[in-house]
C-alpha cells in the first residue's frame, strides 16, 4: 500500500512538472537574442542593447507608455511597449481591448494584414497581427497583450521584408515573461 501511495504521489508530481514545462513553447534558438532585459513588469531576451524611452503620454491623454527597443545586426528591430491606462476606470481584460490596440495599429498606415489571431499568454488575452507596411518594405509581428485593467504590454518585431525573421520572432516572443 505504501509503494502504491508513493508511486501515485510521484506520478502526480511528474504530471504537474510536465504541465509547468509545457506552459512555454520551445523557441528555435537562432542565437540572435543576446541581451537579457528585466524590468519590474516584464523580462525578455532582445537582439541587442536595449534603449528605454521616457514615459510619454498618448495624444488622447488616456494612457502613458514607455518603449524598450533594440536593433539587431540584420536590421530587425524588437520592441516592448508598456502602456499604463490613466483614464478613470479600467479597460476590459479581454479580446475587445487587445483588438482595439491591434485595430489602432493596423489602421495606422498598414496595408496588408497577413495574419491575425487571438490567444492567451501567461493567462492574459492577446491579439496577434502580422502585417506588411504600405510601402512593402517592412513586416511587423505584434502581440497586443492586456495584462490587467490598467496595463497593456505590446511586443513587436519590425523587419525588412527580405529578412527571414520568423524564427527570430519566435525566440523574442517566447522569451517574454510578464511579472
Amino acid at each position: 500500500m505504501r509503494n502504491f501511495f508513493k508511486s501515485t504521489v510521484l506520478s502526480i508530481a511528474l504530471l504537474f512538472a510536465s504541465v509547468a514545462l509545457a506552459q512555454y513553447p520551445t523557441s528555435p534558438n537562432t542565437g540572435k537574442q543576446t541581451t537579457q532585459f528585466n524590468s519590474n513588469q516584464f523580462s525578455a531576451l532582445f537582439n541587442g542593447p536595449v534603449t528605454v524611452s521616457g514615459l510619454e503620454q498618448n495624444t488622447a491623454k488616456t494612457s502613458q507608455y514607455r518603449i524598450y527597443s533594440s536593433t539587431g545586426d540584420n536590421g530587425v528591430v524588437q520592441v516592448v511597449e508598456l502602456r499604463y491606462i490613466t483614464m478613470n476606470g479600467n479597460i476590459p481584460v479581454d479580446y475587445t481591448s487587445s483588438d482595439f490596440y491591434a485595430n489602432e495599429f493596423v489602421g495606422d498606415g498598414i496595408e496588408d494584414v497577413n495574419n491575425r489571431s487571438q490567444n492567451v499568454w501567461e493567462g492574459h488575452p492577446f491579439t496577434y497581427t502580422f502585417v506588411t507596411s504600405a510601402d512593402k518594405k517592412t513586416v511587423t509581428r505584434s502581440r497586443f497583450i492586456i495584462v490587467n485593467g490598467k496595463e497593456a504590454l505590446f511586443i513587436m518585431q519590425i523587419s525588412p521584408i527580405s529578412a527571414n525573421d520568423r524564427d527570430q520572432w519566435l525566440d523574442f516572443e517566447y522569451s517574454l515573461r510578464i511579472k
